[in-house]
């Protein structure tokens, strides 16, 4: 129809009625041609720049793995090492001139671009009296540090606050003044080789960057720079380096004629490239004022909160100019990376793109008029033509279950042979003492043997004591030598955790008592182990059912997490005993939470027992408890509820023999 209608306009007036559909076509066009330049520029622009954050992070992380390469030299740690007590000129012969240094400068001058330096902070120079500034391992000996100005920046702050050593890249002003020049700010990368026992940096090892590091390194290879301006920034907010103006650009500003003149000098990596017009170059010498646009901004505030990982685009109004911006922070070196083109320079080649196009349709126009004048069906083939360039334009393409094993163990029994002991001690000190009374009248000449014979009975005593701690706490122990009278305790809040072996002499039913015993007696040796390794306290063992408790005689205010872990490790072992084993053994445990009494039973052989409510009621839970599992009252599961470790599931009610209800939870695994 549209064909037909053109057809029939052309027919009808050649010049008023073609105009129109000729200028809609070219102003589409036009617009498509602008929409698809700037979104080209936009992909081309921020491709640069994530280049641009890779090849800084690339060499971020091989300053780390260099720096940490050096850190393990024998010649780095001869020289750390040397002693602290040499004068000035030694220091200096040793640090220039011996070859611990020059060997150690060679290893260093091949891994680094840029003046490498060391400052100890734990050793003073003997001149000065200041942290030691090794300036004597940059072959120029262009790094003279001012450590009392480097101490303040926020970059040694950041390093001497953060547990791990990392490398900051980062623009520095702590050059002292040379004798020659005034150095001004510079770019180094810091590492904050060791720390002392108070946190603090011991060494500090870093490299002065060659003032075309950013040239030579970072923008090597990647000519669509000079079509913009480049501000890159530490991640303390300093500027590192504006690519415009430098040695790579075409024209330079003379100061007396006081505008920008054609250079002579061109950049090796630039002679290739189609040169910029003055406009053009003037149009891209922003300055520092374009980063407080609130534009650009909003840009950074939208890139920081939703956590980009690639460049953010935007378009920033600076000095009645419009710039096509591009942001984005380096992952790893966190340096700022901001691009500014300006969007005319985007639309410029639209205008030839226009201009032409104008040119073309003139001449169509012509054409077609006289065509239309000798063959009318000739005058559809520019029509058709237009609509398929038209086409292409508008042709756009743009991510436990964990098991855990229980072990329990128990003490090796000395109760049997605590009578003895104590005999046994107690008939060597009277001895002693009948001793001391027939020979007082002797004691000058008979020291030594008294002397001996009081050895022997601290070494007695000592004894004594240690196989007490075998059987009672501490406390309790030092009571007992001291003839003070032990009385009951009462401790709240304790775990208790009973463990039953069931029908193990049924199950075993082919082995002798005493390998039965000695099955049992391995595998409370095992609970044992496990009860000290989370610093839980077996109390006894009766039969086949094991006794521990956790929170007391030391306070534990992690009792439950402590006699829970231990609680599913023993239940892990009998587990791994019985895989692939046909004499299974049958268990049963229980951990239960609640206050108990504490005391020494019996003065003769002794037994440290607990007694109370909680524990019948604990007794009583276990035997509710289903074969093969490990059950928590209720109190247990509430404490254990937020944990990350292990996870329980409500199983019952069970009814104590005192009436009380209570809930109880199974151990389904870990979380």
């Amino acid at each position: 129809m549209k064909k037909f209608n053109l057809r029939i306009c052309i027919l009808l007036c050649i010049f008023s009625l073609t105009i129109i559909p000729v200028l809609l076509i070219n102003v589409f066009y036009v617009f498509n041609v602008v929409q698809n330049v700037k979104k080209q520029s936009q992909v081309f622009y921020s491709d640069l720049v994530n280049q641009f954050a890779v090849n800084i992070d690339f060499y971020y992380s091989q300053y780390a793995e260099e720096f940490g390469n050096i850190s393990i030299l024998p010649s780095f740690q001869e020289i750390l090492n040397r002693p602290k007590d040499l004068s000035a000129v030694n220091e200096k012969v040793f640090l220039y001139y011996s070859d611990t240094s020059t060997e150690f400068r060679q290893s260093v001058d091949a891994k680094k671009f840029g003046d490498f330096f060391i400052v100890e902070f734990d050793r003073k120079n003997p001149t000065n009296n200041m942290p030691y500034n090794l300036i004597d391992f940059s072959e120029n000996l262009a790094v003279n540090i001012d450590v009392d100005k480097m101490v303040t920046e926020p970059s040694f702050k950041l390093m001497n606050a953060e547990s791990e050593g990392k490398p900051i890249l980062c623009e520095s002003g702590i050059l002292k003044k040379s004798s020659s020049e005034e150095y001004s700010d510079r770019t180094f990368f810091f590492y904050p080789y060791k720390k002392n026992s108070k946190n603090e940096l011991k060494y500090l090892m870093g490299v002065m960057c060659n003032e075309d590091f950013f040239y030579n390194n970072i923008y090597k290879n990647n000519s669509g720079i000079e079509r913009g301006t480049l501000y890159l920034h530490d991640q303390f907010g300093e500027l590192l380096n504006v690519n415009h103006p430098s040695e790579n650009d075409y024209y330079k500003y003379d100061h007396l004629v006081g505008k920008y003149q054609y250079g002579d000098t061109v950049h090796e990596n630039t002679k290739s490239q189609k040169r910029m017009t003055l406009k053009e170059y003037q149009l891209l010498n922003t300055d520092q004022e374009i980063l407080q646009a609130p534009q650009f901004l909003h840009q950074r505030e939208v890139f920081d909160n939703e956590g980009w990982s690639s460049p953010n685009c935007s378009v920033v109004l600076h000095k009645q100019q419009k710039f096509l911006s591009i942001f984005m922070r380096a992952p790893l070196s966190q340096i700022e990376i901001s691009f500014f083109y300006p969007l005319v320079l985007v639309y410029m080649p639209v205008v030839g793109i226009v201009i032409g196009n104008l040119i073309l349709m003139a001449l169509l126009l012509i054409v077609v008029s006289l065509i239309i004048i000798k063959v009318t069906d000739r005058l559809m083939l520019p029509i058709t033509q237009l609509i398929s360039v038209q086409k292409e334009v508008e042709h756009g393409n743009y991510d436990v279950k964990l098991n855990e094993e229980m072990f329990y163990g128990e003490f090796a029994d000395i109760g049997k042979n605590f009578n003895a002991i104590v005999s046994k001690n107690v008939k060597e000190r009277a001895d002693a003492n009948m001793f001391l009374e027939e020979q007082q009248t002797q004691i000058l000449s008979n020291s030594k043997n008294l002397e001996a014979a009081a050895k022997k009975v601290k070494d007695k005593h000592s004894m004594m004591e240690v196989n007490l701690l075998e059987i009672l706490p501490k406390k309790e122990v030092e009571k007992m030598l001291s003839d003070e009278k032990i009385e009951p305790v009462v401790y709240e809040n304790i775990s208790l955790l009973f463990f039953e072996i069931k029908e193990l002499f049924g199950v075993i039913s082919s082995a002798t008592s005493s390998e039965q015993l000695a099955e049992l007696n391995n595998i409370f040796i095992q609970f044992d182990e496990i009860m000290n390794k989370y610093g839980c306290y077996k109390i006894r063992t009766q039969g086949q059912t094991y006794l521990a408790a956790c929170g007391f005689p030391l306070e534990d205010s992690w009792n439950v997490q402590h006699i829970t872990a231990a609680a599913t490790e023993c239940v892990k072992l009998i587990e791994k005993r019985n895989a692939g084993n046909e004499k299974q053994i049958k268990f049963r445990a229980g951990i239960y939470f609640g206050s108990i009494t504490v005391g020494v039973i019996g003065t003769k052989k002794y037994t440290y027992d607990i007694l109370g409510n909680t524990v019948t009621d604990a007794y009583n839970f276990l035997e509710q408890t289903p074969l093969g599992k490990l059950s928590a009252s209720s109190d247990i599961y509430q404490a254990l509820q937020n944990n990350k470790f292990w996870k329980f599931e409500r199983f019952k009610e069970v009814i104590l023999k005192n009436g009380k209800i209570e809930e109880m939870f199974l151990f389904c695994g870990e979380k």
